[in-house]
Order: structure tokens, then C-alpha cells, then sequence
């Protein structure tokens, strides 16, 4: 098997059901390297309402990584403030010079430091921790990466100290800025949750045997499902909530973003692109006046179906529309299983979610990250390494 095409090989399993089957999982390669990227402060960042630009950017690390990969099929997690890819070493100065254009960009557009670093998976494994993966299918067009181990998390704990094995300073290989970002596009308003709330969920299991987590995980993904219904019935997204935004405030971050060095010009152009595609698509939906490539109508179930709402990186994360009921009675199962030292866990709860959109092609080939409005990732994480501090 060449090295490159490693996670592209793998076999792909159903659903996120497969995280209850350690079996399934393959070790990563030894030379392969895990990026970590994440915005210092977030907390705070999110603290004065820029949310949005924290989810921007944390999905920008994904954009700009996929889009210097060429074919290589890469696999990532979407963290909300950040994110986390796993990378052939053939990739690995293509990536470090994508970050620094990140960086820069984040820092320049937002005002929001954006930390990243890399390290060997061998580094991880030969200290006692474990990092394997499996493909699952999410839905017809999307195929997720699940995550077993602690490496991720240790990687993070690493980098985020301050440490760096890896030389992260950029070569001398060309990037084209203007290329980084493509696909990369925030155009939807927030979407209000059916139900009255929208729970942004992280769960960590406790027990050193992984076959004992797995089937801790997979009892906890069973009582989510008893509690809320099933996926059609607690999906933070739904056709009714899903509106194109037209308000400055909400697309000025794909615009800074995808006109990043631009000169004015570039960025007026890039403003009437918006503009445009907003007229006709709304034309669209309704009349055969314009022909935009693709069925708008079906795009919205299609985007509902390719969202990542739910998700697996050694720690179980879910993005789920309830009501405060609903929330109480996972809040109490949550709680009883912490006291028996199985599990730690974080939750936020807004009215909404939010999602942010890689879109390459509209026809299939397009994901949506979704988090909770207000900080969902950022603060159920705050509350969960409060709980790990003591």
C-alpha cells in the first residue's frame, strides 16, 4: 500500500455506530504527522461574540490543508476553535506553508492568533499512546473520519504547551494564496432549532481498556438516541432554517477570507460575486429563470445530510436539537455515569446552530461543519478540562 493513499484504502463502515467495534480501526502509519491547529483565547474570543470568526477560521485550517493535498484523501476533525488533520509526510512543507497563510490571514482579518504544530505519530506511539482510525459513511456523499486512542488529544496537549518537534517555519515552496481558501464559503443565517434549544455535546470516557470505552460510547450514543429519537428527529439542521443570509455582518468573513491580499478592486468583485450568486439563487428556488447548476431545493436536503453534526476523535461530539426536558434527562444519565468515574462531559445550549461551508462542487461533493450558536464547541470544552483539572 503506498503511504500516501493509507486512510483513502480503508474500508468504510456504517455510520458513527461503527466507533462500538475497535476492531475496525487501523493504526496509522509511523511517518504519518498530526496537525493541530487551535485559536488562543477562544474562550474569550467567543466571550465577545466572535464566534463566527472562530468557527471561520477553524474551518479555514481544513480548507486550506484539503486544498494543497491535491488527490491525497486526508482525514480531520472540525473543533470549533480549530482543527486536527492527520497528513503523509509528503505533504508535510505544503501544509506548514498553508498554516503560516492561515495564520497570517486569521491575525490580519480577525485579530485572532491562530497556533498551530505538528508531530510524528511515532512520537505519540512510542510514549504509550494509541492513534487509529476508520472511514464511515455518513450519509450518501460523506464519508467521515472516526478516531480511537488518546494521541489526538496528547498531540494537542503537546503543542498547546508550547512544545514543537516539528520545525514549523515556512519553505520556499510557492502557495497561492488566492487558491488556499476556495470552497470555503459562510453564507447562512443561524438555524433556530425545532424543538427550542440546540445542546452542543462532548463526552470522554474514563477506563484505560479501549474495548470497555467503546462500549461505554456506544451505550451513551444508544441513550441519545432513546432520549432525543432518532437522527431525523434530533438533527440540529432542518430545510425550514436553512436562509441565505444577505446581512454584511454575516458574509464579510468569507469576503475578508477569500480576498485576503487582494487589492480593492479584488475585493469589490468579490463582493458583487456574493451579491449575484444571492439573486440567483433566491430566483432560482423559486422560478426556472436561472440555471445555477444544480437544484437548489435538493441542495438543502443534500447540505442536511453532509453535515457533520456528529463525530468521533477519541472523544464523542454532537450537535443535537431538543428541548430543555430532553436536556435534563441526558444532563442526569450524564451525571450518574461521572460519579461512577465512567465519563467526563461539556455541554452548551443555544436556541441554534451555526455551520460553516466547504463546498468544492454543489453537487454532492460539499461539507458543512456545524456547531452550536454562541461558542457550542469552545464552551462545552471549557467545561469539560474543568472537570479533567480536578
Amino acid at each position: 500500500m503506498k503511504n500516501d493513499n493509507f486512510y483513502s484504502r480503508l474500508p468504510i463502515y456504517k455510520d458513527l455506530n461503527c466507533i462500538a467495534d475497535v476492531d475496525r480501526f487501523t493504526d496509522f502509519p509511523e511517518d504519518w504527522l498530526i496537525v493541530v491547529a487551535d485559536i488562543t483565547n477562544s474562550t474569550e474570543a467567543v466571550k465577545n461574540n466572535l464566534y463566527r470568526e472562530v468557527n471561520t477560521v477553524g474551518a479555514s485550517v481544513i480548507t486550506a490543508v484539503l486544498n494543497v493535498s491535491g488527490d491525497t484523501v486526508i482525514p480531520y476533525v472540525f473543533g470549533g476553535d480549530g482543527a486536527t488533520l492527520c497528513i503523509p509526510p509528503e505533504l508535510k512543507l505544503a501544509t506548514i506553508n498553508a498554516l503560516v497563510e492561515v495564520q497570517k490571514m486569521s491575525e490580519h482579518n480577525f485579530g485572532l492568533t491562530l497556533r498551530t504544530g505538528m508531530m510524528l505519530v511515532s512520537e505519540i506511539t512510542k510514549n504509550g499512546h494509541k492513534l487509529r482510525v476508520a472511514r464511515c459513511r455518513m450519509s450518501d456523499y460523506l464519508v467521515s473520519a472516526m478516531f480511537i486512542g488518546d494521541g489526538l488529544e496528547e498531540a494537542e496537549k503537546f503543542i498547546k504547551s508550547g512544545n514543537k518537534s516539528i520545525d514549523m517555519t515556512p519553505s520556499k515552496m510557492d502557495v497561492k494564496t488566492q487558491d488556499l481558501f476556495d470552497g470555503l464559503e459562510c453564507r447562512w443565517e443561524r438555524i433556530p432549532s425545532r424543538h427550542g434549544e440546540t445542546v452542543t455535546l462532548i463526552v470522554k470516557t474514563c477506563d484505560e481498556d479501549e474495548y470497555e470505552n467503546a462500549i461505554t460510547y456506544a451505550e451513551v450514543i444508544r441513550k441519545i438516541q432513546e432520549i432525543y429519537g432518532t437522527d431525523d428527529k434530533h438533527h440540529p439542521l432542518h430545510k425550514a432554517g436553512l436562509n441565505l443570509s444577505s446581512s454584511y455582518n454575516k458574509l464579510k468573513q468569507e469576503h475578508a477570507i477569500q480576498t485576503f491580499n487582494d487589492m480593492r478592486s479584488g475585493k469589490i468583485k468579490y463582493w458583487l460575486k456574493i451579491i449575484t450568486q444571492f439573486i440567483y439563487v433566491k430566483i432560482s428556488y423559486f422560478t426556472s429563470l436561472f440555471n445555477v447548476g444544480f437544484d437548489m431545493r435538493g441542495y438543502k436536503e443534500e447540505l442536511i445530510n453532509n453535515s457533520d453534526y456528529k463525530k468521533f476523535d477519541g472523544m464523542l461530539r454532537m450537535v443535537i436539537s431538543g428541548n430543555a426536558e430532553q436536556q435534563h434527562e441526558l444532563r442526569e444519565y450524564l451525571m450518574s455515569l461521572e460519579e461512577n468515574k465512567k465519563l467526563h462531559f461539556g455541554i452548551h445550549s443555544s436556541d441554534s446552530a451555526q455551520i460553516t461551508c466547504l463546498i468544492f462542487n454543489h453537487q454532492h461533493e460539499h461539507i458543512h461543519f456545524v456547531d452550536g450558536a454562541d461558542g457550542g464547541y469552545t464552551l462545552a470544552a471549557t467545561e469539560l478540562k474543568k472537570k479533567l483539572l480536578t
